[in-house]
């Protein structure tokens, strides 16, 4: 895991018994690659959902728009 918001997301999913892989796919989104960090599976290894978790910049105020 790259943060301890992901190591927590984890620990939830795995609390939950909800199965899940980390950072599985790439795309290329044009100015770079870009790897999200949770993706979940139908019963058919379909992706259903991708997660990306971020943490909130300390420095922005959380009402910035």
């Amino acid at each position: 895991m790259r943060s301890s918001y992901e190591y927590a997301y984890a620990k939830y999913l795995e609390f939950q018994s909800i199965p899940w892989g980390y950072e599985d796919k790439k795309f290329d989104i044009g100015y770079k690659i870009y790897k999200p960090d949770f993706f979940f599976y139908n019963e058919y290894g379909k992706i259903t959902k991708i997660v990306e978790i971020k943490s909130r910049n300390a420095k922005r105020p959380l009402n910035h728009w």
